[in-house]
């Protein structure tokens, strides 16, 4: 991965709760369980899901369809409104971390899935659009 990009992430994602310690766990799940799709409910500004692209890119072969669905109303919970960060700068660094990972992280031929809702509202809406849940069931991360 280019440094260029690393350093780009980085700055686009500064503030995020993804601590660089939950690296190790997230490696040790996905050589472990090797997923083709990936849910994640509050994305914020993206740090969790170039995660899940780097290391579906490393740990998972490219055969398969890779699908990366992130859950966001970018309109920021409390811990949001009380430190008063701007959530429409948070929504444009998260579009800014998906294009990248699109482009150049994640395995060729991945799709990507905004939605923009709360999180409730979002996972329902969701389920309604499939009758079996695409993704690995096994495999839950949370930040």
């Amino acid at each position: 991965l280019n440094q260029d990009v690393l350093a780009l992430i980085a700055q686009l994602t500064q503030g995020c709760c993804t601590p660089a310690l939950q690296f190790e766990a997230w490696q040790a799940i996905f050589g472990a369980y090797r997923p083709n799709r990936y849910l994640e409910v509050g994305s914020f500004k993206g740090r969790s899901l170039f995660l899940a692209s780097f290391l579906s890119n490393e740990y998972c072969s490219d055969s398969g369809e890779h699908l990366f669905t992130s859950i966001d109303s970018w309109e920021g919970g409390d811990e949001h409104k009380l430190e008063s960060v701007d959530m429409p700068s948070a929504e444009a660094s998260f579009d800014a971390v998906l294009s990248l990972c699109r482009q150049s992280i994640a395995p060729i031929g991945s799709k990507f899935e905004k939605i923009k809702s709360l999180s409730r509202q979002g996972l329902i809406n969701l389920q309604n659009q499939v009758l079996n849940c695409p993704f690995d069931q096994q495999l839950f991360l949370t930040h």
